[in-house]
């Protein structure tokens, strides 16, 4: 018995050891079959790469970036590289080691770097985007392509680069103006002031030919050169900078635009503007004087001043002149608070639109005080003036068209409806005016419907 317990024992010891065994090598066969099948994908991967749209008619660099398997696709023109584009993606691979793909355990991503042309809207350039397709790669698991667009640059017929300071007749001024812009667009996305000046300061330190861009549906697309609450670019449209485009570079309906904007700039027509009414003795007699001499103006009314004056509100509408809002107490804005500021505003374009007005988007401040904060608050266009013609300071005929002779084509000119030496003034005005050849319009008018929320004008120009 004890024998053949023995050998009952050493058959299940070996049966045991025969499962184990098994076990062991279908766990090694196993493991080598996953890490041939991962290599293999690894190595498909690589290889689909070559299939990209940024692969073809390409020259091919391909190594190791730390942790990253990276190939370069230099596109060529011809039979040699794009130079221009070749720097971008140059500055995107610059610790580049050319090797072959070894695929090591530590690999994390696999990344292809190449460009794609496309057509431009701007005339005789071609578009050419700086592409990046990523794999990343974790507990050895590829995922799917990702495809982001890191800059894009234009290129004309020679493969030269045309950069945003080619396509401005006076790059310094055009550079200012994006600036501008884009500092206030950052602030109406309430972004720190320490942030605002932040970004700025990176774009002055940097020169026009060196902003990335793109261009599209008559907006620049600026790219900013730091990322700041998750900003990363800022539209400016070309409607802000059509006193520096060179218009070669513009086609279709951007042209069209451009050309209708010339034509109204050119126009010897100005804007006269009138504050602090309506007021019902003086109102009505700068409405007579306007009649008469037919011509337009814009009235920028006070709140608190509406009430009992509606017939005049009405009268202003009927005769074909502009109506704004001039805040409901007249205020220094900037000297109160924001809530405070808004409240003054929104609740004279309430009056207003009880007493008839369908459409109040013209808005003065008192005294020409605004801030950013106030213009990002209030959905209206801020209308300023280039000639103050001091009425309200010298009321005297003789002085005030000292100032209106100063007038040019697209001025905006700031007079007072509530000063009765105005109105005596308002005849002499009109036919110097006149007799210089200005047609006298709205400020709409003059602006040829082309205002924007939140923004400063001071002219038409």
């Amino acid at each position: 018995m004890k024998t053949q317990l023995e050998k009952n024992l050493v058959l299940l010891f070996i049966n045991l050891l025969c499962v184990a065994l098994i076990l062991f090598l279908g766990e090694r066969v196993y493991y080598q079959f996953q890490e041939q099948n991962y290599q293999l994908k690894l190595h498909h991967a690589i290889q689909d790469g070559k299939t990209l749209t940024i692969a073809q008619n390409s020259t091919e660099h391909a190594g190791w970036i730390g942790d990253k398997y990276v190939t370069a696709y230099y596109p060529r023109m011809g039979t040699t590289e794009y130079e221009v584009v070749k720097s971008r993606i140059d500055a995107e691979t610059m610790a580049l080691q050319v090797a072959q793909p070894e695929l090591a355990d530590e690999l994390r991503e696999i990344i292809f770097y190449g460009s794609e042309e496309g057509s431009s809207e701007l005339v005789n350039l071609k578009q050419v985007s700086i592409q990046k397709v990523l794999h990343k790669i974790d507990n050895r698991k590829i995922g799917s392509a990702e495809k982001e667009t890191i800059s894009s640059l234009y290129l004309n017929a020679d493969g030269q680069e045309i950069t945003l300071a080619n396509l401005f007749i006076n790059p310094e001024l055009a550079k200012s103006s994006m600036e501008n812009f884009i500092h206030q667009q950052l602030i109406f996305r309430g972004l720190s002031e320490d942030q605002v000046q932040e970004t700025i300061r990176a774009l002055e330190s940097q020169e026009l030919s060196q902003w990335q861009f793109s261009y599209r549906d008559a907006t620049f697309a600026i790219k900013l050169p730091n990322a700041t609450a998750g900003v990363l670019n800022i539209d400016v449209p070309l409607s802000e900078l059509y006193n520096t485009i060179d218009s070669t570079y513009l086609q279709g309906q951007d042209l069209e635009k451009y050309q209708a904007y010339e034509e109204q700039r050119h126009k010897k027509a100005v804007a006269l503007t009138f504050d602090d009414g309506p007021n019902a003795t003086t109102t009505p007699q700068a409405l007579d004087i306007l009649k008469k001499y037919h011509a337009k103006a814009t009235f920028f009314m006070v709140g608190k001043a509406i009430a009992g004056n509606e017939a005049i509100v009405q009268r202003v509408l009927k005769e074909g002149h502009g109506i704004g809002n001039h805040t409901w107490n007249h205020p220094v804005l900037t000297k109160i608070s924001l809530d405070q500021a808004v409240e003054e505003i929104n609740s004279t374009t309430v009056a207003l639109q009880k007493a008839g007005v369908q459409e109040v988007h013209l808005m003065r401040p008192p005294y020409g005080a605004i801030s950013p904060s106030i213009q990002s608050a209030v959905d209206q266009s801020f209308i300023m003036w280039d000639i103050d013609s001091l009425d309200w300071k010298t009321h005297n005929t003789a002085a005030i068209m000292e100032e209106v002779k100063k007038t040019q084509p697209g001025s905006i000119i700031l007079l007072h409806d509530i000063h009765q030496t105005t109105i005596d003034a308002l005849p002499t005005i009109i036919q110097y005016l006149k007799d210089q050849g200005f047609e006298l319009v709205t400020v709409d008018e003059l602006m040829g419907k082309g205002l924007e929320n939140h923004k400063l004008y001071y002219s038409r120009n």
